[in-house]
């Protein structure tokens, strides 16, 4: 289910901040432009937080002022939540979600403070039985008795709320437990992923080591993908061989041959050739000798070559869509780094992973600690795309948010972001939204910019 349309009105409680934001289709493109303060990036989070992004909370609602946020799909429906502002006493009120086609009745978003006694019960064998006995008495508060459970008793954060200081459970604990039901329902209706600002941190790349950069992370996760689609490769492989000698006994046995000349053959020899050669500049495969066939006029050999060939191409599908990708991310990676070769390497080293890169000028090897700021970057955020990219959900559409991608891009890789996610998204198709404030990344393609300027500077 794609998204057609976003709508924000009065956001940070400012009646002037009011955006309308229709998503491009051709290509799957849009950038939100616009200066310091103009929340893009709070609206990337009520995107992600509305369909439960990995390291999003469900309460972002709470976080933040406005009065309307609505989503509209490409069949027509729309999910609408608004926030009332109370002027008796100078505050806003809960935000509620109107009912539409997702959500089956109209419920509010999840309380905070309902969600503080929870989690306090949730963790009352942790208490003494006398603070235990009050507390179910209602002659103490949960927050009362917070100073009275071990640090280490859950994992929490604080938020400014209309001047106080609330307690919220971590995110997973928020999503497992406390999300309604029409915002978990909401989860599978749409992939989306959020590429934040400290995309080199490494807390969104699960790993035993905790110690390795994201670059070391992402050498690694290629590195393990390889040898996943390897292994699946050897197995179909094996299965085939040993079905060679029983399908071309049965075509000769049967008499009706079906042939092919030295004229068919010949090209499609020369294609596996190439695509093995690709395979192995992306380190898919290892060099090995290939099949070489003099001409020949042969319907019998015509028959084995035939069967040889269409077992090879199917051993050889297996690597494809992996080995597009790797081929898409070396000639970008390779094209702004131009001073460095990407070399992909199927090697075990759970150390370093597949990532090897050669310095052209000495052939020397430069460690990924070396690597610059802008470098591991550009790495980082290429293998998002083009590696984390494709929806995990089957069928289900998705939405890729990238918060300021200039970040220590030189102006001249800002210039080359947005025709390469065009061409990412050829290979993989799903929508993106970029918010930056770079006029460089959005370039010539003003097409795709959504500017988010405050509607009084617009003379609204």
């Amino acid at each position: 289910m794609r998204i057609s349309k976003i709508t924000i009105n009065e956001l940070f409680g400012n009646r002037s901040l009011r955006y309308e934001i229709e998503l491009n289709e051709k290509p799957p493109i849009t950038i939100l432009h616009g200066p310091n303060g103009a929340g893009k990036t709070v609206i990337f989070k009520m995107i992600a937080g509305l369909f439960g992004a990995p390291g999003i909370d469900s309460l972002i609602f709470e976080r933040y002022p406005f009065a309307l946020f609505q989503i509209e799909f490409e069949d027509g429906e729309h999910i609408r939540i608004t926030r009332e502002y109370d002027d008796r006493n100078d505050k806003y009120l809960e935000p509620e979600v109107a009912h539409s086609k997702y959500v089956e009745e109209s419920y509010p978003l999840p309380k905070i403070k309902d969600i503080e006694d929870r989690l306090i019960k949730d963790k009352l064998r942790l208490l003494p039985r006398s603070l235990r006995i009050k507390y179910l008495q209602g002659d103490i508060s949960a927050r009362e008795i917070m100073p009275f459970l071990p640090d280490d008793a859950f994992d929490y954060e604080y938020v400014s709320l209309d001047s106080e200081d609330l307690f919220l459970s971590t995110r997973r604990e928020q999503k497992r437990t406390y999300a309604p039901k029409w915002l978990k329902n909401l989860n599978s209706l749409l992939d989306v992923q959020i590429v934040s600002t400290d995309r080199l941190s490494t807390r969104y790349r699960p790993d035993n080591i905790s110690k390795r950069t994201a670059v070391l992370k992402d050498s690694v996760d290629l590195e393990r993908r390889i040898n996943g689609v390897i292994r699946n490769a050897n197995t179909q492989e094996n299965t085939l061989n040993s079905s060679f000698p029983r399908r071309v006994v049965n075509s000769v046995n049967a008499g009706n041959l079906e042939s092919w000349s030295f004229d068919v053959v010949q090209p499609k020899l020369k294609q596996l050739k190439q695509e093995r050669e690709r395979l192995v500049e992306v380190g898919l495969l290892d060099p090995g000798e290939e099949l070489q066939v003099d001409s020949y006029d042969d319907n019998t050999l015509g028959s084995v070559l035939k069967i040889y060939i269409e077992q090879s191409q199917q051993k050889l599908g297996e690597y494809k869509e992996l080995a597009d990708k790797i081929t898409l991310y070396k000639s970008m990676v390779e094209e702004l780094m131009k001073d460095k070769e990407l070399r992909i390497s199927k090697g075990k080293d759970e150390d370093q992973g597949s990532f090897k890169f050669i310095n052209k000028n000495s052939n020397r090897e430069i460690p990924l600690t070396e690597l610059s700021s802008g470098e591991q970057h550009i790495i980082v955020l290429m293998y998002d795309l083009i590696f984390r990219g494709s929806s995990g959900k089957g069928k289900v559409d998705k939405l890729i948010l990238i918060d300021e991608p200039e970040i220590s891009l030189h102006i001249a890789w800002q210039k080359k972001f947005v025709s390469f996610l065009e061409k990412i998204t050829e290979l993989s198709p799903f929508d993106i939204m970029i918010a930056t404030h770079s006029p460089h990344v959005v370039n010539a393609r003003w097409d795709l910019e959504v500017p988010l300027i405050d509607m009084s500077k617009r003379g609204v």
